[in-house]
């Protein structure tokens, strides 16, 4: 029994030695499905001549974590089947007709101009517009039959995303969900720190160094939690749990700039308050525990235990000590000011941990009125257009210089 206890523990000390780190996973990842792209792209049953496609795919889809490849790939796949159809369907109607044809291809443009400036599956509407480009180029220029290339290029993207997919799910797949939690772990514990010795910041400990407080590296969480919300196996309510405790802790880093400027106690105030800066030093301790509680809670399964009250009693003593010394001596009212900015502090730490703990807490809006509600944005509006004049010249240009269709991508993609 022992021997097969030591063997377990042998072999499990092995498979973490021989796990590369997240960047050095993704970068076989990455090697491996360029490698097998261009593999695919010589086989022999393919179309060698749109075969770059899958390569172009796999460049654009591969994602250090599996979330963030399956938000991708599903707004590529969506917005290419999309583009198939609209460009079948526009060169079906009006291929006798170049004006209705190209005042259709405009309000492609434009649309997908419209959705790419917004905050809704972007990604989604820039690969519509973009294919239905590329689509309908060869069908205009007689080169191409344009179901044709509707079909090829809707299934070498298909290979694309089945491959990334496929050597996502061998080669060390990095959860968006684990990467997320880890990441506001971290940003709790290094916001506790920065927290109490700005509480602190008055008896022994100095001030705090303002990047600590900033809100930076909470834009690099943003993608995690869109990624989150798409990854296999996460619940709706744990990906809006996270997503809440994402906010919550960037409120917290902008009200603790309020408390990142040090305060000066006078030798009167220090003489007839010494609980003061006691109760200062009490309070930091209770604040960073409560932060790396929360940490805990975050990377563990367990609800956070709850510090809400320990907070509040600590504040109130700081105010006693206020009144008792008096809150017209000098450098109380700074003091009155700094306990006021932490009641707020401890009430969005209150409810950063009932979100940890329930869930639920926080049900998501119901967007059944989005539409009915829906009014064009007017600056968003004019990008369309822009865009959809832009393009229809490139496209018009390309078509009387006779030049090839590739010719097409870098003007749009400049556009």
């Amino acid at each position: 029994m022992a021997e097969a206890i030591q063997s377990s523990v042998r072999f499990r000390g092995l498979r973490q030695a021989l796990t590369p780190s997240p960047a050095v996973a993704h970068a076989i990842r990455f090697g491996v499905a360029v490698s097998a792209a261009i593999w695919l792209g010589k086989a022999p049953g393919l179309v060698e001549n749109n075969a770059k496609w899958i390569l172009i795919t796999v460049l654009v889809l591969m994602q250090p974590t599996t979330g963030g490849f399956l938000l991708k790939g599903l707004a590529r796949a969506a917005g290419t089947v999309a583009a198939a159809f609209t460009a079948i369907g526009l060169f079906g109607l009006f291929a006798q007709d170049p004006p209705l044809l190209m005042a259709g291809f405009f309000l492609v443009q434009a649309l997908g101009a419209y959705g790419l400036s917004g905050q809704r599956y972007p990604y989604a509407w820039m690969v519509w517009a973009f294919t239905t480009a590329i689509v309908l180029a060869p069908a205009l220029t007689g080169t191409g039959a344009v179901e044709t290339i509707a079909f090829q290029r809707a299934s070498m993207v298909g290979i694309g995303i089945l491959l990334v997919l496929l050597v996502d799910a061998l080669f060390w797949p990095v959860r968006a969900e684990t990467s997320l939690r880890q990441s506001l772990a971290s940003r709790a514990r290094q916001l506790g720190e920065a927290l109490g010795s700005a509480v602190a910041s008055t008896s022994d400990r100095g001030g705090v160094a303002p990047q600590a407080l900033g809100l930076g590296a909470l834009a690099k969480q943003i993608p995690l939690v869109a990624a989150t919300r798409t990854e296999i196996g996460v619940s709706r309510a744990t990906a809006d749990a996270l997503q809440h405790a994402a906010m919550l802790l960037g409120i917290l880093a902008s009200r603790a700039r309020a408390l990142a400027d040090p305060v000066s106690l006078s030798p009167e105030m220090a003489a007839q308050g010494g609980g003061i800066a006691a109760a200062l030093t009490e309070l930091a301790g209770r604040v960073e525990a409560a932060l790396a509680e929360v940490a805990d809670a975050l990377m563990g399964s367990r609800p956070p235990a709850s510090f809400s009250d320990e907070l509040e009693q600590q504040i109130l003593r700081l105010e006693a000590e206020l009144d008792r010394v008096g809150r017209g001596a000098p450098g109380a009212a700074a003091l009155a000011g700094r306990a006021a900015d932490l009641r707020d502090l401890v009430a969005v730490q209150g409810t950063l941990q009932a979100t940890l703990s329930s869930t639920g807490v926080y049900a998501t809006e119901s967007r059944a009125g989005a539409w009915r509600d829906f009014r064009p944005d007017p600056a968003r509006v004019k990008i369309a257009l822009r865009c959809g004049i832009a393009v229809i010249a490139a496209f018009l240009v390309l078509l009387v210089l006779d030049w090839p269709q590739n010719a097409l991508v870098a003007p749009m993609a400049l556009i």
